[in-house]
């Protein structure tokens, strides 16, 4: 970017020089040679006058530049150095007035324990043992709104303590936390380049040798110009210039003038505002390529449970096969069917696998990890993605074991389970044609439990609006795949305006891919917006995959977008952030191109015979810097975007906050119906 600068600079310092050099003893007297001299300083004036201008106009752009970071800049300052840790490790013993030993962060380990006071910051990501308080977690999810902190919920480094005391056990290490995470992301997409600066580095390798070429020819012409004017008519009448000196100073301003550090900055200054912006709402964008690709996007697809949905499953009934269906090989002990249940569930990621748990602690409250698994052992453990769990389960007591299935139609068929009993597999149809999801417990191909679920809410207060407005005010194709039954799966789509063509059920992770692959082989553009669970092959065959809720799992490598909060309004706030980043971009690149257009031919002298105006050397310089600093600033004027204004709306006669964009919630002007 400056070579022309230093070829315009150089050749002017060595101009004089060289005059210099030849000139002295060619004159009698030191005064001759002083006269001499002075009517040459002008070449080193120039030099050195482009070289302070550039460098004062670097000093102000470094300055503009550090504004564009600001917002990684006070991410950074939440790190935290120092933790508590507690001696004590008996669980037991443990109290609020342990005690601690203060050390380094680095030296946390997993399973430490660490004492967290009121107004202090978590120093690394863990779980509460001991004592409850609330987090302000505005940091990574923008929302200011204390959290409440019981024992087993989860903490993440850098968030501050505003109530209570609390003892975590730490899950990660510093390195690992979510915190650092979010630095390393952040860090990542301003470091990126989005291809359109391919284009920019591009024309400037070309552009370099064009300019240097026009320069010498421009020297060339008015060389000739000046030399054949014999009465020099055509140099300035109100200065004493030699016709060299003229003709050279219009190749050394077209030098100057054409640096292209403008169209260098236009992009890289426009993420790093835009991404540093977005992440002060709790939207990580991972590289600048995706801020390129959301202008393109014209088709969004949503995954159901968890996303469009709260995830939230609620258990309606358990319904025991012995006793509905007068099945001889059915077990009648609801007890020990629970805990084979329990067993298989427990570790499950999966918001039905939770609720399913969630109801078996109601049912039997000394429920016992511990005892579980002092009592059975389990082995040959497959997760069948999309359908459920098979599971050989031993009982420690004897060399007895069963074979288990828990998990919905599909699997029951893959195992054979109600060849025998077609009419309990009729009855579990007729209550997914009710909407309701049926996950089924099998031992030894004998159907034993039917868990029937639905969502404790059927969508989320704010899916409606958003749904609608993506559809009727961004004109997107909005689509629904889900792993669910159909009957539930419409059920949703029609109540979120969604055509019912654009709905895919009984997905397996691979159908969603295959499914968006569709989409793309027809030539659209395709975001994909999942909770993270199971998306991953369809998140990396989109165009631009977004992880939603995924505050406490930041490897979602595939994702594109990773949002921290819960909110399908974040979503509508990235695609915008992005939409006005990449709009910037462009005007950055306006602004360089522009500056470029309308000043060479002025520094080149083409309109110099018409009105007399040439440009100096000296004055090219503080117009090319002045290029940059423009450049700069209008990356800069995205700070003063604010995509959301708290806004809320009546549901079912109470207030509840459904996004933070006056805009979206103003278009959509019914009420939202649970």
């Amino acid at each position: 970017m400056d070579v022309l600068i230093v070829i315009g600079t150089t050749s002017a310092w060595l101009y004089g020089t060289i005059l210099l050099i030849f000139g002295y003893g060619k004159y009698d007297d030191m005064d001759t040679f002083h006269t001499q001299v002075h009517s040459h300083a002008h070449n080193f004036e120039t030099a050195s006058v482009i070289i302070t201008i550039v460098q004062v106009g670097k000093l102000i752009e470094s300055y503009s530049k550090m504004k564009t970071v600001e917002k990684l800049s006070e991410l950074a300052s939440l790190k935290v150095t120092q933790a508590n840790l507690v001696e004590e490790r008996d669980l037991d013993k443990l109290n609020l007035n342990c005690k601690v030993k203060v050390i380094q962060v680095e030296l946390l380990e997993k399973n430490d324990f660490v004492l967290v006071q009121p107004g202090g910051q978590v120093p690394t990501d863990g779980v509460v043992i001991f004592g409850r308080g609330c987090c302000n977690e505005s940091m990574l999810t923008g929302e200011s709104l204390p959290v409440q902190k019981d024992i087993g919920v989860g903490v993440f480094g850098g968030t501050v303590l505003t109530q209570g005391s609390i003892i975590i056990k730490v899950t990660k290490a510093a390195e690992d936390a979510t915190f650092n995470q979010i630095m390393k992301l952040v860090e990542n997409a301003q470091n990126t380049k989005a291809p359109i600066q391919g284009v920019a580095d591009k024309i400037s390798s070309y552009f370099v040798p064009t300019i240097v070429t026009l320069a010498i020819l421009d020297w060339i012409i008015w060389f000739i110009v000046v030399y054949t004017d014999s009465d020099e008519s055509i140099l300035p009448s109100s200065q004493h210039m030699k016709r060299f000196q003229f003709a050279f100073d219009f190749g050394i301003s077209t030098l100057v003038i054409a640096c292209p550090c403008a169209l260098g900055l236009a992009t890289p200054t426009a993420v790093m505002v835009g991404t540093g912006m977005a992440a002060s709402y709790g939207i990580l964008i991972k590289g600048a390529d995706i801020l390129e690709k959301i202008k393109n996007i014209d088709t969004i697809v949503f995954d159901k449970t968890g996303t469009l949905t709260s995830g939230n499953m609620l258990v309606n009934e358990v319904i025991n096969c012995k006793n509905r269906f007068n099945l001889e090989k059915a077990k009648e002990d609801n007890e020990m069917l629970y805990e084979v249940v329990y067993l298989t569930e427990m570790n499950s990621e999966h918001p039905i696998g939770q609720s399913i748990c969630n109801k078996i602690r109601e049912e039997i409250p000394n429920l016992s990890e511990e005892g579980l698994n002092q009592k059975y052992n389990l082995t040959n453990f497959e997760n069948i993605n999309g359908e459920g769990v098979s599971v050989n389960i031993e009982y420690r007591s004897s060399d007895e074991f069963i074979r288990v299935q828990c998990g919905n139609l599909k699997l029951m068929k893959r195992f054979g389970v109600f060849t025998d009993y077609p009419e309990a597999e009729r009855q579990i149809r007729f209550i997914e044609e009710e909407g309701m999801t049926v996950v089924v417990l099998a031992i030894d191909r004998v159907p034993q439990l039917i868990f029937t679920l639905n969502e404790k809410h059927l969508c989320k207060p704010e899916a409606k609006f958003v749904v609608d407005y993506f559809q009727n005010k961004l004109d997107l194709k909005v689509c629904m795949i889900t792993g669910d039954n159909e009957f539930a799966a419409k059920k949703v789509a029609e109540h979120l305006g969604i055509p019912l063509t654009n709905v895919t059920f009984s997905a397996y992770p691979d159908t969603k891919r295959r499914m968006v692959q569709k989409y793309q082989e027809e030539g659209s553009c395709v975001m994909f917006v999942g909770d993270g669970i199971n998306d991953s092959p369809v998140l990396a065959q989109s165009d631009i995959g977004v992880a939603i809720n995924a505050a406490s799992d930041l490897t979602v490598g595939a994702a594109g977008i990773v949002l921290m909060r819960d909110s399908l309004v974040d979503v509508w706030k990235a695609i915008l952030i992005a939409k006005k980043t990449f709009q910037r971009i462009k005007i950055n690149f306006m602004f360089a191109f522009v500056y470029n257009v309308l000043l060479i031919p002025v520094a080149m002298g083409l309109f110099y015979p018409f009105n007399g105006f040439r440009l100096d050397p000296m004055f090219a310089a503080v117009a090319m810097a002045a290029s940059s600093i423009s450049v700069v600033s209008s990356s800069l004027f995205l700070k003063l975007y604010k995509p959301k204004t708290s806004h809320f709306i009546e549901v079912n006669g109470k207030e509840s906050q459904v996004g933070d964009n006056t805009e979206l919630t103003n278009y959509v002007s019914y009420e939202m119906k649970q």
